[in-house]
């Protein structure tokens, strides 16, 4: 009887991993369904070539908002494309990223609402079943003060959606933060001016 041998998914991961770090990102976005195909000596190969290319640790997160994308990165720039917090959900073999979350504010005297616990290195991963919990978790909202950026993002963004509906908010932002970025202080002025007077309001 002959033993049936799968072909490796680590070139597949490692070309996605050479492809996606070309030194705008440090973000590496795997397929799950590649992900899966990984033993866990090729998952800790793809991970050290990423660290490798990024000069960084990183870590696998499974996105909650879509289940068949794996991030290969590290969690701080991640937070930076997107805000979220990376959770171990009980039944996954890594973190699970639930994007604008808080973090959990308890009551006193009461257990906590979400059971976390560390993975075993030896659990097996089968597709992901998520489920919403039942139970109400409580955010702290975070207030920040506008800032002459975010005044003239919001100006800018408004006006070029409305001449080029078909950009996507990425694309938008990005051209945002370039202007922003060759603009001095003299046509940052109104900008600051309009954002101390929101602050005073």
């Amino acid at each position: 009887m002959s033993s049936v041998t799968r072909p490796s998914a680590l070139p597949a991961v490692l070309e996605d991993i050479a492809a996606q770090l070309d030194g705008t990102t440090g973000i590496v976005k795997i397929p799950f369904n590649l992900y899966i195909l990984l033993d866990p000596e090729e998952q800790i190969a793809a991970a050290r070539c990423a660290s490798l290319n990024l000069g960084q640790s990183v870590k696998y997160y499974l996105d909650s908002t879509n289940l068949n994308r794996v991030y290969l990165a590290n969690l701080a720039s991640i937070q930076i494309y997107r805000p979220c917090e990376a959770w171990v959900v009980p039944g996954y073999s890594m973190p699970v990223l639930f994007p604008g979350m808080s973090r959990l504010v308890e009551q006193p005297n009461q257990s906590p609402r979400v059971d976390i616990q560390q993975p075993s290195p030896s659990q097996s991963f089968e597709a992901p079943q998520f489920q919403p919990s039942t139970s109400r978790i409580r955010r702290k909202r975070v207030t920040r003060t506008p800032d002459a950026f975010t005044a003239f993002s919001a100006h800018q963004y408004q006006f070029m959606k409305q001449k080029n509906p078909e950009m996507t908010k990425t694309d938008i932002c990005a051209i945002i933060k370039a202007k922003w970025a060759k603009m001095d202080e003299e046509e940052r002025k109104p900008y600051s001016e309009l954002a101390e007077s929101q602050q005073t309001d």
